[in-house]
This record gives C-alpha cells, sequence and structure tokens, in this order.
C-alpha cells in the first residue's frame, strides 16, 4: 500500500471516529448513560454526579466530534478525491497544517475537560 492510500485510509478512520463521537455523546444525552468511549466502566462507578458529568461532557464532546469529522473530511477530499481528479483544486500545505493544527489543539482541549470533568464529579 503506497502512502497515499495509507493517508487516505487514516483520514476515513478519522472521519468515522468523528460520527462515532457524536454518536456516542448523543446517546449518552439521551440514554443518561456514559459510554466507555469516554470513562470506564470501573471509572463511573465513583462518579458522584453522573448526570452534571454528562451535561458538562456532551458539549464538548460535540465540538470535539465535529471538528475531527471537518479534519476527516478535509483529508478525504485532498488525500482522495482531488488527487485522484487532476480537474479538482487540490488544497495546500498550508490549508493542510491549519486544520491538522486545530485538530490537535481541540484533541487536547477535549482531553483536558474530560481530566477537569472527571476531577469535578469523580
Amino acid at each position: 500500500m503506497d502512502s497515499s492510500k495509507l493517508m487516505l485510509l487514516f483520514d476515513v478512520i478519522v472521519l468515522m471516529l468523528g460520527f462515532y463521537i457524536l454518536f456516542q455523546a448523543r446517546a449518552m444525552k439521551i440514554n443518561q448513560e456514559v459510554p466507555s468511549l469516554f470513562v470506564s466502566p470501573s471509572e463511573m462507578r465513583q462518579c458522584r454526579n453522573k448526570k452534571g458529568f454528562i451535561l458538562s461532557l456532551y458539549p464538548k464532546a460535540n465540538i470535539f466530534g465535529i471538528v475531527d469529522i471537518i479534519f476527516g473530511l478535509e483529508g478525504v477530499y485532498n488525500d482522495g478525491i482531488s488527487a485522484m481528479n487532476e480537474s479538482m483544486v487540490q488544497l495546500n500545505e498550508v490549508v493542510n497544517i491549519i486544520v491538522l493544527l486545530i485538530f490537535v489543539a481541540v484533541w487536547i482541549w477535549f482531553s483536558v475537560q474530560l481530566r477537569k470533568a472527571k476531577e469535578e464529579f469523580f
């Protein structure tokens, strides 16, 4: 498998992860159960305020999921669609780096917010 196909595979996985995060966040809000994607079941048994934890985590998980989807879509477009069709405009490296930095920044932000919520509600 050459590097361009490997990058396209990575982009598709990231895109699917974004949809999975949104799906799990919505299910968490509806069912009032925190999925193991965010917190392990053994950790959840120590939660003092599950409802508060869910209310705190839900919007942050949505933001992370949406940014994840945008990052995945940008990668699928750039590494897959525009690379295979020469008539389409390929995004330049500056755009790729900016989108990557935003993705990493939001990932770090979400991790910090998850840790803070655990400190507050556990």
